[in-house]
């Protein structure tokens, strides 16, 4: 029954109120509170219901583009120091990417401009903060979340590049097995997808995207068809940088 003003917290009552739901969600409570089953389940309200308010603010002109990428990017910090209780590593994956696709919900209901101001405030913020192994859950909650597939590539791209930025923090991380894992291109949009990926320049996904196909199905028939899609690829694309020409070398090496 709040307003959705109250998430800007211009009145002291406002910013008592968020703290107090925030602490109620888990986000800032004790590692003790975060040992309760349902507090992921508690987060994930509490973010669809601030994002909600966000974009109804955004939509009716009575925010300013700063303040929904400084709530964004602080949604997304708090999600990266967030605990889940759970033990097994692919529950924990799950817990965390499933907050992430709540945030990300914000990009699919924004104004046009809006979300591509926010597509970039996120990718700055994978490329400065977010390092293995969470980037995997973001990996996962752009796959499923994001219904631009221009978008999609960008950030998986990001987030694939993150993960080899400090090479892994361990052998559990390390390689691309995690990666393949974590990137989940959806079957309805994969062709629309993947040429997305060709014109922004996501080599490094496109790579993946190979190697999963690769490990479905071990025969020399289907190698001869995905190298035939290599082929097709190394036509169409322009390597803007000598990074983009590095990824490229991954490419060539399974010709």
């Amino acid at each position: 029954h709040y307003s959705p003003a109250v998430i800007l917290a211009k009145q002291p009552s406002d910013e008592l109120t968020l703290k107090l739901l925030m602490v109620s969600a888990g986000f800032g409570a004790s590692s003790e509170s975060n040992l309760h089953i349902d507090v992921t389940l508690k987060c994930q309200t509490y973010i669809r219901q601030v994002i909600l308010f966000l974009t109804t603010l955004e939509q009716n002109g009575q925010v300013t583009l700063p303040v929904v990428e400084q709530e964004m990017v602080q949604l997304l910090d708090n999600i990266i120091i967030f605990n889940p209780p759970d033990v097994d590593i692919q529950k924990r994956h799950m817990s965390l990417s499933s907050l992430f696709v709540e945030v990300l919900m914000l990009l699919n209901n924004a104004t046009v401009t809006t979300a591509e101001s926010l597509r970039l405030s996120l990718r700055n913020w994978i490329e400065s903060k977010v390092h293995c192994p969470l980037v995997l859950p973001m990996l996962t909650a752009a796959c499923q979340s994001l219904a631009s597939v221009r978008h999609m590539a960008q950030t998986t791209e990001a987030c694939i590049t993150a993960f080899f930025k400090e090479g892994g923090s361990s052998d559990q991380y390390s390689g691309w097995g995690p990666i393949l894992v974590s990137l989940q291109v959806p079957e309805l949009t994969t062709e629309e997808f993947l040429q997305e990926c060709i014109l922004l320049g996501s080599y490094l996904t496109l790579y993946v995207y190979i190697l999963q196909r690769l490990n479905i199905e071990q025969t020399s028939a289907n190698e001869w068809k995905i190298l035939s899609v290599l082929i097709s690829w190394i036509q169409q694309v322009f390597p803007s940088s000598t990074n983009d020409e590095a990824k490229l070398f991954l490419w060539w090496h399974k010709t």
